[in-house]
């Protein structure tokens, strides 16, 4: 199974419906099959779903709407001009851009909402930003178009068929037993999926991306790490 068309047939199969029936309507299948596409897609993060949008910089803009498709708060990955910048959560990226106003050796972005913010701000025009982000699968717009998993993981297509089945049973019992399989689906899926990511690992970043807390200075002399010290 590959394209809407397709799927219709399984939900049709699945509710032992034959092709002329008028039990639910194409237009009706459709529908669910649509909501469920988008329920498969939300799942787990499908490295399917990360795409990359570009764009270029504004004079002394220092934040920018997310690319439409993309979900809120999803962008991992910025260059500009071809450099990296580094992801900081936007509590903390707001508070060093304050505390560092002049600062341009550190280059981060944090991620809020539908926007993403650079710092230090770019102050020149026309300089190309690519960002890489989680979209939301378009809606299907004909009978043609294809699922997140087509032509890659088609075997997950079943779990949409499921949840679509799982909408249209009148039978609770039925119901939730379609939405179990579909979910059972997606998760042997992304256990299957989710070592191929784990292969490509970063070899010049540490695991953890913390503070120097050791002490310097007159704090050196301290015995404990970090230079706290004890109150009460």
């Amino acid at each position: 199974m590959r394209t809407r068309a397709d799927l219709r047939t399984g939900v049709k199969t699945g509710l032992r419906m034959v092709s002329t029936s008028t039990f639910v309507s194409d237009a009706t299948i459709n529908t669910e099959l649509n909501d469920a596409h988008l329920w498969a897609a939300d799942q787990y993060a499908w490295p399917v779903n990360e795409k990359a949008k570009n764009t270029v910089t504004l004079v002394s803009q220092y934040y920018y709407d997310s690319p439409t498709e993309f979900k809120a708060d999803s962008v991992f990955m910025v260059f500009v001009d071809g450099e990296e910048y580094t992801p900081t959560d936007f509590q903390d990226f707001i508070r060093y851009k304050k505390e560092n106003p002049n600062e341009t050796s550190q280059k981060i972005f944090a991620s809020f909402g539908t926007q993403f913010f650079l710092f230090p701000t770019p102050t020149t025009a026309d300089l190309e930003i690519i960002v890489w982000g989680i979209i939301q699968p378009d809606d299907f717009v004909d009978d043609n178009s294809l699922t997140i998993f087509s032509n890659s993981e088609d075997s997950l297509n079943e779990a949409i068929v499921e949840k679509a089945i799982s909408r249209l049973s009148k039978k609770t019992t039925e119901s939730q037993a379609h939405l179990n399989k579909a979910k059972q689906i997606l998760a042997e899926g992304w256990m299957r999926i989710a070592p191929r990511a784990a292969r490509y690992k970063r070899k010049d970043a540490p695991f953890f991306n913390v503070p120097d807390l050791f002490p310097s200075g007159s704090a050196a002399s301290h015995s404990n790490i970090g230079g706290f010290t004890i109150r009460g």
